[in-house]
C-alpha cells in the first residue's frame, strides 16, 4: 500500500509498506492490563504511575493532571479517581472534569518504574472523546528521559493523538526526535473507513517497533499504514529509538498549542475509554549489530550477532533503496546457519542497505538493524593534464586493479591507472 506521510519542514514523503511484519512473527505477550476492576476504584499501580499535575506546561495546557502524591491529590485533584477508574465493566476511563473553580483536571498515567520494553509490539483498544479543546492521546517516551537524556533526544513514538482539527474520522500518528519535533515532528494520518468514528466505537491504535524501524497501524497490526526508517528524517535528524527501553503513556489533555481551548460544548465530563493495553515481544530473538563492509567491487560481506534463539537460521535482504522493508523482492539468501555472509553479484560504485531475519519453528524475528556499504568502482590517476579526456568509468570498472593505460584519443602525454 502506498501512504501519503508529512515529514519535518513540510516536506512530502511517500512510503511504500512493502513487508507486513507482524505475519511472519509470532508475538509473546509481555504486558497486559485488561482493567476490570471494580467501579470506581483506581488503576493497577504495579502497572501504572501517575504523571506530574504541571506535565502539559510545556504544551500549554489547561488541565492539572491529578493522581501524583501531594499536589495531584489535593486542592482540585482532592477526589483524583474521578479522573482515572474502571468503569465496572471492563474499562479504564480517564476523564477530563472542569471544576466548580473552573480549573480543568485529567490524569496521565505512565509505565515508567512498571513496566519498560525494547522492541516489540504495543497497542491499547480505545473510544476516544471529540470536542473542542480535547487532545486524547496513546503514546511512549525513551526511559532515558529519566537518567539524564532530556526530551526529544529520549524519542517520542505517538501511537495516536487526535485534535478538533483532525476531527472524528482521523487520527495521527509521530516521531518527535533532535531536529524533528512539535510542529516539524514526522507524522502520517489514518482515515477511517466511511461511517467509522473514534468516539462512536474502540479502535485499537499500535505499533510495531523494531531496530531502524517503527511502524503504525489501527485496528489489525497486519495491515500498517505507516512505516518509519532512518530513510524518512530530515538531514540534521537523528534516529534514537535502538536499543534503549521505552514506556508507555496514556492521557487525555486540554486546551494547548495543538487543540485549542475549550468551549461551551466540551462535555464535562470528557471521556476517553481505554477497553485494554497490551504489549507483545517477538518469540524469536533478533539477529542484532548488522555490520556490512565491502570486499570487492562486486561483493559485501555481512556479519552479525547470534539471535538468542536456540537453532534459529537467517535470511538476508538485500535493496539500494535507503528505506526498504524485507520482502520477497528483495530476498537474496535463506537457510544460513552462520553469523556472517558474503553478498555477491553486486554493481561496483552503488550503495546497498542490508536487514538480516532470523527464523525458527518460534517463527520470524523483527528484522534487524540496517547494515550499509558502497562496493569501490575504478579510481582514477592522472599524471597529466595537458589534454581533456573523458573517462568512460563503468567500462574502466572491468579492468584489474593496477592496469594500466597509455596515449589515448591523440594525447599522448596522458596516462591512468586503475587503483
Amino acid at each position: 500500500m502506498l501512504h501519503t506521510l508529512r515529514a519535518a519542514g513540510g516536506m512530502l514523503v511517500l512510503i511504500l509498506v512493502s513487508m507486513t511484519l507482524s505475519a511472519q512473527v509470532t508475538w509473546n505477550q509481555t504486558f497486559s492490563d485488561e482493567f476490570g476492576g471494580a467501579a470506581g476504584t483506581g488503576p493497577d499501580l504495579t502497572k501504572w504511575a501517575y504523571d506530574s499535575p504541571t506535565a502539559g506546561a510545556s504544551n500549554n495546557e489547561l488541565e492539572i493532571y491529578c493522581g501524583q502524591a501531594g499536589a495531584g491529590q489535593s486542592g482540585d485533584c482532592t477526589d483524583y479517581l474521578k479522573n482515572a477508574h474502571a468503569d465496572g465493566l471492563g474499562s479504564l476511563v480517564i476523564s477530563a472534569v472542569k471544576s466548580p473553580s473552573g480549573q480543568w483536571t485529567s490524569a496521565r498515567l505512565l509505565t515508567h518504574g512498571t513496566f519498560t520494553f525494547t522492541y516489540g509490539r504495543a497497542e491499547a483498544s480505545i473510544k476516544l472523546p471529540s470536542a473542542p479543546g480535547l487532545w486524547p492521546a496513546y503514546w511512549m517516551l525513551g526511559d532515558n528521559i529519566f537518567s539524564g537524556t532530556n526530551w526529544p533526544a529520549c524519542g517520542e513514538a505517538d501511537m495516536m493523538e487526535n485534535v478538533p482539527s483532525l476531527g472524528p474520522t482521523v487520527t495521527q500518528s509521530s516521531l518527535n526526535g533532535p531536529n524533528y519535533n512539535g510542529r516539524s515532528s514526522i507524522f502520517a494520518k489514518y482515515s477511517f473507513p466511511s461511517g467509522q468514528r473514534i468516539d462512536t466505537a474502540y479502535h485499537i491504535y499500535g505499533v510495531i517497533w523494531g531496530p531502524d524501524l517503527i511502524q503504525y497501524y489501527v485496528d489489525s497490526p497486519s495491515q500498517p499504514f505507516a512505516s518509519f526508517t532512518p530513510a524518512n528524517l530530515p538531514r540534521r535528524g537523528t534516529w534514537v529509538y535502538n536499543d534503549h527501553p521505552f514506556f508507555m503513556l496514556l492521557n487525555l489533555a486540554v486546551g494547548g498549542s495543538w487543540p485549542g481551548p475549550p468551549d461551551s460544548t466540551t462535555p464535562n465530563p470528557a471521556n476517553m475509554y481505554v477497553d485494554y493495553v497490551r504489549v507483545y515481544a517477538p518469540g524469536t530473538g533478533l539477529a542484532g549489530n548488522l555490520g556490512a563492509s565491502p570486499t570487492s567491487k562486486t561483493s559485501i560481506t555481512l556479519s552479525w550477532n547470534a539471535s538468542s534463539t536456540p537453532g534459529a537460521s537467517y535470511k538476508v535482504y538485500a535493496s539500494t533503496a535507503q528505506g526498504f522493508l524485507p520482502g520477497a523482492a528483495t530476498l537474496k539468501v535463506s537457510g544460513l546457519t552462520g553469523t556472517s555472509y558474503v553478498v555477491t553479484g553486486l554493481n561496483a560504485r552503488t550503495v546497498y542497505y542490508f536487514r538480516v531475519v532470523a527464523s525458527a519453528a518460534s517463527g520470524d524475528s523483527l528484522p534487524s538493524n540496517i547494515g550499509t556499504a558502497t562496493t569501490p568502482g575504478a579510481l582514477i590517476y592522472v599524471s597529466s593534464f595537458n589534454c581533456k579526456i573523458k573517462f568512460n568509468c563503468p567500462a574502466l570498472a572491468e579492468l584489474g586493479r593496477g592496469a594500466h593505460f597509455g596515449s589515448h584519443g591523440g594525447c599522448p602525454g596522458v596516462e591512468a591507472e586503475v587503483i
